[in-house]
């Protein structure tokens, strides 16, 4: 209840503030309005900044904890996995590199008929000076 009240006030506040800069022309009202808005923009961005930080501990803290528990564990699966990893690699490495020949016999190709259209139109539109 305190708070609406509170709230309603410094709306009202406000409100004749507003009106007030609007009939009067008073340059130290203004320069006192924009000071105030300018602290209000630094205490948000304070805000935000704090909110941030204390985030990125709360999240390191949680990585951390979750690795020391859940390292040997890690280290297990792994030890487990590990020869289907190697298969898995070599079989991605075979695949990647007929991708890669693919891409050369493109390219190639590619080359091959930029040359072509390069002779063609020197052929066509090529006029020796006289």
């Amino acid at each position: 209840m305190v708070n609406d009240n509170y709230m309603l006030y410094s709306n009202i506040i406000e409100n004749e503030f507003h009106d007030f800069l609007k009939n009067n022309n008073n340059i130290y009202l203004k320069i006192i309005y924009y000071i105030k808005n300018l602290s209000l923009k630094v205490f948000n961005k304070i805000k935000y900044l704090l909110f941030k930080f204390i985030l990125n501990i709360i999240k390191k803290i949680i990585l951390k904890f979750i690795l020391e528990i859940f390292t040997p564990y890690f280290l297990y699966i792994f030890l487990i996995i590990k020869p289907y990893l190697i298969l898995i690699l070599l079989y991605i490495d075979i695949y990647l590199n007929s991708i890669l020949k693919q891409i050369e016999i493109i390219w190639e190709w590619f080359f091959h008929i930029t040359v072509l259209f390069i002779e063609l139109f020197n052929q066509k539109f090529f006029v020796p000076f006289q």
